[in-house]
């Protein structure tokens, strides 16, 4: 079953998809940029032009990126996530025996 949205229903779909992408920026705002701390504007301004860039830039790559088909996410899970995991759990052993 395929999905064709129009009109309002379009709308909401933009508006949630946006306020997801504007609550991440935000997110990593605060987690990963400082958060409002910078040093010449007031910390609402600071934190607005972050999340301003922050989202500009999610919404240009989502546009630059090439899409990626759920087949191929599998295949990079299989050939590179799990090996590079098993790798994190080994190094992570070797060094919490090495460094008690």
């Amino acid at each position: 079953m395929e999905a064709e949205y129009g009109g309002a229903r379009l709308a909401v779909f933009r508006l949630g998809r946006l306020a997801l992408i504007i609550t991440l920026a935000a997110a990593t705002v605060v987690f990963y940029l400082g958060g409002w701390q910078g040093p010449w504007l007031p910390p609402w301004a600071w934190s607005a032009i972050k999340i301003l860039v922050i989202t500009a830039t999610m919404l240009m790559t989502g546009r630059l990126m090439p899409r990626i088909r759920e087949a191929q996410l599998l295949a990079w899970c299989w050939k590179l996530g799990i090996p590079l995991a098993l790798l994190n759990i080994f190094l992570v052993g070797v060094l919490v025996l090495v460094f008690p």
